[in-house]
C-alpha cells in the first residue's frame, strides 16, 4: 500500500436526493468514505439502497445536493464539465453493470474506445486492448461483435475497456454479477494487479459476499447510511 497521506478519493458529508412530483427521495444522507492509493473497497447493500447512486457520484457522472468530492485533496464541487470529463477519460476507469459496449464495433475496437476518444489509438494502445483481451480470456474472440458474445464475455470485455488507459482508480458496479466463478477470480486478480502496477485503487459495488470479503474496506448502505465496517 503507498504511503500516501492524502486519500486518492474522499467523501464529505455527501447527500443525494430525487424529486419526483409526489415526493422527495433521500436516497443518499451524510455519506463520508475515503480510499487510498493501493487499497480496495467494497460497498454492498439491499437493491434500491443507493450503491449506484453513490458510485455515480464518486465517479463524477452525478453530483451531490450537499457534502464534499474530493479527488486527490482537490475538492471538485467547483470543477467544470470539461475538467471531471478529462479526469473520467484519463484518471477513471468505469465497469458498468450492464456493459454498454458500442454494437456497431468488435471487441478489440470496444476495449481500444477510450484510447480513440482520446485520440490515442497508437500501437502501444493497440497491442495493450490486444493483451487485455487475451488477460480476459478473449483472444479467440477479439474480431466477434457483441451481439455475437455471451452475457459473460461481453462484461469480460467491459473489463478489459476499463483497464486500457491504466486509471488511477477503477469504479465497478457488479463487475461480476454475469460471471462464473472462475471468471469473477480472473477478474479480481485483473484488479489487483491494477494496483500494483499503478498504485491505483478500485472501488466495487457488489452482492457477491466473497468478493467483498476480499477488499481491504467494506461498506454498507442502507436507509440512505453508509457505514464502515472496521
Amino acid at each position: 500500500m503507498s504511503n500516501n497521506e492524502i486519500p486518492l478519493l474522499e467523501l464529505k458529508n455527501v447527500s443525494r436526493t430525487f424529486k419526483t412530483e409526489a415526493e422527495e427521495l433521500d436516497i443518499l444522507q451524510g455519506v463520508d468514505f475515503s480510499i487510498n492509493h493501493g487499497q480496495t473497497a467494497a460497498i454492498v447493500g439491499p437493491s434500491g439502497s443507493g450503491k449506484s447512486t453513490l458510485l455515480y457520484l464518486m465517479g463524477l457522472l452525478d453530483k451531490p445536493d450537499n457534502g464534499h468530492v474530493l479527488y486527490e485533496g482537490k475538492d471538485l464541487g467547483a470543477a467544470g464539465d470539461a475538467e471531471r470529463s478529462k479526469l473520467r477519460n484519463v484518471a477513471f476507469g468505469f465497469v458498468y453493470q450492464y456493459h454498454h459496449l458500442l454494437p456497431e464495433f468488435t471487441a478489440f475496437e470496444n476495449v481500444l474506445m477510450p484510447a480513440i476518444i482520446g485520440g490515442k489509438g497508437n500501437k502501444e494502445n493497440r497491442t495493450h486492448a490486444a493483451e487485455l483481451l487475451e488477460k480476459v480470456g478473449l483472444q479467440e474472440r477479439m474480431a466477434h461483435f457483441p451481439a455475437e458474445l455471451s452475457g459473460g464475455e461481453q462484461q469480460r470485455v467491459a473489463v478489459a475497456r476499463a483497464l486500457l488507459n491504466r486509471p488511477k482508480l477503477l469504479f465497478a458496479d457488479e463487475p461480476t454479477g454475469n460471471l462464473d466463478t472462475a471468471s469473477a477470480a480472473l477478474v479480481f486478480d485483473l484488479f489487483e494487479e491494477l494496483i500494483r502496477q499503478e498504485d491505483a485503487a478500485v472501488i466495487l459495488v457488489t452482492h457477491n459476499r466473497k468478493l467483498a470479503d476480499k477488499c481491504d474496506k467494506l461498506y454498507t448502505i442502507e436507509h440512505g447510511r453508509c457505514t464502515p465496517h472496521e
